[in-house]
């Protein structure tokens, strides 16, 4: 279990672009290697319509590894989010979907790497 700050960047369908930041808080799952975060913050959104900050809570379920010796951990999983826009115009919004973190993509180049240096 652990609580931390957490930044992100976001898009939905690449029409938008969202800054976040917040407090995480990875709860373990019981019996599987795939625990809950729960998280809460705020954000900043921009797209086509302008721009928007609120706040939002989020729950993901899934990949989160263990690296006691660094900084940075893998994640991989499922996320619900609520969005509150706060300001004239008020909007709730519920997105789903999965998050992957960009460092999956740079593996097949690294294992391809290695092969031809060894």
């Amino acid at each position: 279990m652990g609580i931390g700050p957490f930044v992100g960047v976001g898009s939905e369908a690449f029409h938008s672009v969202s800054f976040e930041a917040g407090v995480d808080w990875l709860v373990p799952a019981p019996s599987v290697d795939f625990p809950f975060t729960f998280a809460a913050g705020g954000y900043d959104r921009l797209d086509e319509a302008g721009a928007r900050q609120g706040v939002l809570g989020e729950v993901l379920w899934g990949s989160r590894g263990y690296n006691f010796d660094g900084h940075y951990d893998l994640a991989f999983g499922l996320f619900v989010e609520a969005r509150y826009a706060l300001g004239s115009e008020r909007e709730e919004d519920v997105i789903g979907g999965v998050a992957i973190d960009l460092s999956l993509f740079g593996y097949p180049f690294l294992l391809a790497y290695q092969a031809i240096v060894r």
